[in-house]
C-alpha cells in the first residue's frame, strides 16, 4: 500500500506545480504575443478555467491537432487574432505561427497536401485560393483540390513551424477545399487525450524511480 500511497503523493505534487500558473501569464495584447508563449509550461487543466483567467485576452480555444504522438497543435483566439501553439512531449510550448485571417474565399487547411501530384510527407497548414469558388457549398468529403496561397510545414525532428520558402513555392502546393481532416481531434477531446498522455508519462516516470523507504503516517 505504501509505495501507492507515495505514487498518488507524487502524481498531485507533480500537478500542482503544474497549475500553478499557464503559458498565457505574460502575455500582453499589442505585444509580442508568440515571444511571450514560446518556453512557457502549458498545463493540463479545465478550459473554460484558463479562458476565464485571461478573460483580459478574450482567450477562445478554437481545437488542436494531434501531430505526433509526442506533438500537439493548439489553437487558439488570443486578442481578436488566431495563433497556432506547437506543444512538445513536456507540454512546453516550442513554437507559435500567428495565422493569417481566412473566409470563405480563403479556407484554411492542416493535414496533407500535394506538390507535383505527390503527396508531401509533412503536415501542412495553409490558407488556401477559393475565390472562384467562394460561393459554392461543400461538404466535408469535398476532394475538390485548391492551391496554398500561405503554407506552413511542421518540422517534427526540431518542432518547429516552418513557412514554404517563397509565395511562388506555395502556390505549387495544393490541399483539399473540405479543410481538416477526419483524424484531426478538436478542442477538448484533444486536451483530455493530451491529459491522459501526460499523466500515463508521470505514471511511467514514477515507477522507474528507485525505492526509498517509506514516511511513517
Amino acid at each position: 500500500m505504501k509505495p501507492y500511497v507515495m505514487l498518488f503523493a507524487f502524481l498531485v505534487l507533480t500537478c500542482g506545480k503544474a497549475s500553478a500558473g499557464d503559458e498565457f501569464e505574460a502575455v500582453r495584447c499589442g505585444a509580442d504575443i508568440s515571444r511571450a508563449l514560446i518556453g512557457r509550461h502549458s498545463p493540463n487543466e479545465r478550459l473554460v478555467v484558463t479562458e476565464a483567467r485571461h478573460r483580459d485576452l478574450a482567450l477562445k480555444d478554437l481545437g488542436a491537432d494531434i501531430i505526433t504522438d509526442e506533438i500537439n497543435m493548439i489553437d487558439w483566439s488570443i486578442c481578436g487574432a488566431e495563433y497556432y501553439v506547437l506543444v512538445d512531449q513536456h507540454d512546453v510550448i516550442r513554437d507559435v505561427l500567428p495565422f493569417p485571417n481566412h473566409s470563405r474565399a480563403a479556407p484554411t487547411f492542416s493535414g496533407r497536401c500535394q506538390r507535383n501530384g505527390r503527396e508531401m510527407d509533412e503536415i501542412i497548414y495553409s490558407v488556401l485560393d477559393n475565390k472562384a469558388g467562394s460561393n459554392k457549398k461543400y461538404d466535408q468529403n469535398d476532394k475538390t483540390l485548391l492551391p496554398a496561397l500561405w503554407a506552413w510545414k511542421i518540422d517534427v525532428r526540431t518542432v518547429k513551424v516552418r513557412q514554404t520558402r517563397r509565395w511562388r513555392h506555395a502556390l505549387s502546393i495544393i490541399c483539399h477545399r473540405s479543410g481538416r481532416p477526419r483524424s484531426v481531434i478538436f478542442g477538448s477531446v484533444a486536451y483530455l487525450v493530451a491529459y491522459a498522455s501526460h499523466a500515463l508519462r508521470l505514471f511511467v516516470t514514477a515507477l522507474r524511480l528507485p525505492q526509498r523507504p517509506a514516511f511513517a503516517i
